[in-house]
């Protein structure tokens, strides 16, 4: 199954049923990796990672816009520092895309899907490929 593939079987998904057990277990027997989360809630990993990380410990005291983490591909973790095979992953609070209020982008090649709730925009999640 590829990124796309699988961001489209979560895209429109309501808030709090973005991806079902299987699909974690599916997702994480593919390497691939589902990110998602909301500006309440902070981040949500699901497939080769499963772990959340609120953004109070993820904010950057310079810019309350945005919330930062990095993914280790080596050992497959959730990490607070940039390094050498680390992805960064960012959660921008005002994005410029649609009417979200959070949107994920990630340093690495990555499908999005939206998260809704009471059919408005939440999230604009991502897969990736670890």
């Amino acid at each position: 199954m590829t990124l796309k593939e699988f961001a489209s079987i979560l895209n429109g998904r309501e808030l709090g049923h973005e991806i079902y057990v299987p699909e974690s277990m599916n997702a994480s027997r593919l390497n691939m990796l589902v990110i998602f989360g909301s500006r309440k809630d902070g981040f949500e990993f699901r497939g080769v990672i499963d772990d959340s990380v609120a953004h109070e410990f993820t904010r950057d005291d310079l810019d309350d816009e945005v919330s930062v983490v990095f993914i280790d591909t080596q050992k497959k973790e959730i990490v607070r520092e940039e390094g050498p095979g680390k992805w960064k992953v960012t959660a921008n609070f005002y994005p410029v895309v649609q009417d979200y209020d959070m949107a994920i982008t990630v340093e690495a090649p990555a499908e999005p899907f939206d998260v809704l709730k009471d059919n408005n925009y939440v999230c604009r999640g991502a897969v990736v490929k670890i």
